[in-house]
């Protein structure tokens, strides 16, 4: 049911689709905020980020102007976002971090490695040396294999 161009599609794609849905959650989550201790929406949206964090690295980057925005339009949230970091980031970091250990066999951080690769050994500029027909090449072994196990399954279940 699996083979390595498929997991190559899906390693490729996942995080991204994963971090887009978060993005929604974090950004109906803000707009509901409260300058209160455990408020809920405040609760769900620091969850939400986290585990953005947690599955791309990279996605912190777009959420912390979020947080000083509402921190510079109400001072209120200060504390309140503080106290969401410390009951709500922090433990779930720790989970996915022995998660992590347990399932690579080793204690490691993903997101130092992130950063470690991408930046100090400067790897990140191999992003998009593909040439332009790459996909075009691919798109059976890639994207046809994928869907050839969901299409049927798809009219299968469209059918009355």
């Amino acid at each position: 049911m699996t083979s390595e161009y498929v997991n190559d599609y899906v390693l490729r794609t996942s995080a991204n689709a994963v971090e887009g849905n978060l993005m929604f959650v974090v950004f109906y989550y803000f707009l509901n905020i409260k300058p209160k201790i455990f408020d809920k929406n405040l609760s769900l949206l620091c969850l939400a980020i986290t585990l953005s964090f947690t599955i791309r690295s990279s996605s912190i980057v777009g959420y912390i102007p979020l947080a000083l925005i509402a921190i510079f339009q109400d001072f209120n949230f200060f504390v309140p976002i503080l106290i969401a970091g410390l009951t709500i980031t922090i433990p779930v970091v720790m989970v996915n971090l022995l998660s992590d250990a347990h399932f690579y066999g080793y204690f490691t951080v993903p997101q130092y490695n992130f950063v470690y690769v991408n930046v100090v050994l400067g790897l990140s500029k191999f992003f998009g040396e593909m040439p332009w027909y790459f996909y075009i090449e691919h798109l059976y072994n890639e994207f046809c294999e994928i869907e050839s196990y969901g299409l049927p399954i798809f009219f299968l279940l469209s059918t009355r």
